[in-house]
């Protein structure tokens, strides 16, 4: 169950019952405006947009655009300094050497030389499999529903015939933080890069990912936060990881987000739909710091 928290983002393999015209996405009315939460699937195919009509007019009517993190204002190479080891440091230091070989033997399928797996960190080393895997199948990240909208605002659009449209981005989040977050996994190392290799081919399956579009189109929060409080209840070790990548950023996610009710222009939310559920959610925390009603949206008819 861990690879598919780290991911994702972040989903599930059980369904539930659940109203079949919800959709992964909330309004919440300020003042005199209105904020939208979206949830995202950071992998995705073309045939997923455009998204419902609600989604988009909302999206066409918001003056900002708030990811997490806007990746493309990253440059690569700065990126990778989070992603390896700058020091003498390797991956062989943090994992058993039956990981480290299965592991390195999995990316060299990818043609990923020895030289980079080597100074990769667990965490990115597993992300860097599972992506490579996804795209085999067809998912891109170029393709996931923040990098739609993203695309969208910037005028590069190739999955909607709706015009782009030009407005404010503005990060909920920064690089360094979510880079640091990650490194918590450097705490568990070996068990997490086991238990990934070993459910490879399920977890990471297209299969998988096809279903988990379909919880998403349903807004089936309660399948997906089933996932979360499963994994921790089967692997304590992980209660502490799972604090610092979900519940300590949805708190300063809902903070940031409390103080766009007190503004005019109106908001569109985008995060990973793993912050979007359970307890301890972003709509969770709102509450608690006073918002009185998030409402999800029905899909249109």
């Amino acid at each position: 169950m861990k690879i598919k928290i780290l991911v994702i983002t972040l989903l599930t393999f059980h369904s539930f019952t659940l109203a079949k015209d919800k959709l992964f996405f909330w309004e919440i009315k300020g003042i005199s405006n209105k904020v939208y939460l979206l949830g995202s699937i950071h992998v995705g195919k073309e045939s997923l947009f455009p998204l419902d009509k609600k989604i988009e007019t909302a999206f066409d009517n918001a003056e900002y655009l708030c990811p997490e993190l806007d990746p493309t204002a990253t440059n690569p190479m700065d990126l990778m300094k989070y992603l390896t080891y700058s020091d003498t440091t390797t991956i062989k230091s943090k994992i058993s050497n039956k990981n480290y070989q299965r592991i390195a033997e999995e990316l060299a399928k990818h043609n990923i030389p020895q030289m980079l797996t080597d100074k990769l960190k667990p965490w990115a080393a597993v992300v860097t499999l599972q992506q490579l895997k996804y795209m085999g199948e067809g998912f891109t990240a170029a393709s996931g529903i923040d990098s739609y909208l993203l695309n969208r605002v910037k005028g590069k659009s190739e999955y909607s015939k709706a015009q782009d449209t030009l407005k404010n981005i503005l990060e909920l989040e920064s690089v360094e933080l979510q880079m640091n977050v990650f490194n918590e996994f450097d705490k568990i190392a070996d068990s997490f890069v086991e238990y990934s290799l070993d459910t490879n081919d399920t977890e990471n399956s297209p299969e998988f990912v096809t279903e988990l579009f379909e919880f998403w189109k349903k807004g089936d929060t309660k399948a997906i936060d089933k996932l979360i409080t499963d994994s921790q209840t089967k692997y304590p070790e992980y209660q502490n990881v799972m604090n610092e990548l979900l519940y300590k950023r949805n708190k300063g996610m809902a903070e940031k987000i409390k103080t766009f009710l007190n503004k005019k222009d109106d908001y569109f939310i985008v995060v990973g739909s793993a912050h979007l559920v359970g307890k301890d959610s972003v709509q969770d925390y709102l509450m608690k710091l006073g918002v009185k009603e998030i409402i999800q949206l029905d899909a249109s008819k």
